[in-house]
């Protein structure tokens, strides 16, 4: 079931090819309100994920078993989340950061943010999922690794 048909075709998935209808299922749920949800994009690199989930409108809260799933994903410590408020390049408006481990409510939030501010975010992590070992969370944010990480790049060319 797609909440929103209309919205669903305005912004369709990298790689779309077709709607799943898996309202069949329903009963193997039963008796809870479980039913499916996506994640906007998911990228793996040496064993760490980084999941994309973006909201049209910065109000638009993060349904609740949304909440859970993406709480259980973190904790993991395999998976960053980031979540955009703003569905393509020129309509972004915040990031906020789930560090592997953290929760949804104690991600670094930043506001305003811009495209640009985006793709050095997911540079960063980049980065840090393709060191080996990879650095802290912590590290990670700081930025201060990344300088050192590139100069030892530059210098094993």
């Amino acid at each position: 079931m797609i909440r929103n048909e209309e919205l669903f075709d305005l912004s369709l998935p990298a790689g779309f090819d077709g709607r799943f209808e898996w309202d069949f299922l329903k009963p193997a749920f039963r008796p809870t309100r479980i039913e499916p949800m996506d994640l906007d994009a998911v990228i793996e690199r040496h064993g760490q994920f980084l999941v994309f989930e973006t909201k049209r409108f910065p109000d638009t809260p993060i349904p609740e078993g949304q909440r859970i799933t993406l709480n259980a994903l973190l904790k993991t410590g395999r998976f960053t989340v980031f979540v955009l408020r703003g569905k393509t390049a020129d309509t972004i408006s915040s990031l906020l950061v789930c560090y592997p481990g953290s929760t949804m409510g104690t991600g670094k939030h930043k506001q305003p943010a811009d495209a640009r501010y985006v793709i050095e975010r997911t540079r960063a992590w980049f980065k840090w999922a393709s060191a080996k070992p990879p650095p802290s969370p912590e590290e990670w944010e700081d930025d201060a690794w990344l300088q050192s990480y590139e100069r030892a790049s530059e210098r094993a060319r």
